[in-house]
């Protein structure tokens, strides 16, 4: 299986070399952050096997947005911690 993303401190490779840094594919933009890219989850599950329903809790920084079964309720938080990039 080929590597899908490689960060390196001086290049960035997608889709197996199909987008290379080196390449000068990427620009600096003026415009600041551009993007969020989260260490750990982003989606809490929590299952209600008596009725099988499914509650979840999706969260990425200040944005929190959950779906409640009738018989149950989404996990309390989300543990992840965003990163803002600007290329």
């Amino acid at each position: 299986m080929p590597t899908v993303l490689q960060i390196l401190p001086n290049r960035v490779i997608f889709n197996a070399g199909q987008f290379d840094s080196d390449h000068r594919y990427i620009r600096r933009t003026s415009q600041g952050v551009r993007s969020t890219m989260l260490a750990g989850p982003s989606l809490g599950i929590a299952l209600n096997s008596q009725y099988w329903e499914v509650s979840w809790r999706f969260k990425c920084g200040n944005y929190n947005v959950s779906g409640k079964s009738e018989h149950g309720s989404p996990p309390s938080n989300v543990s992840n911690t965003p990163s803002a990039i600007a290329l």
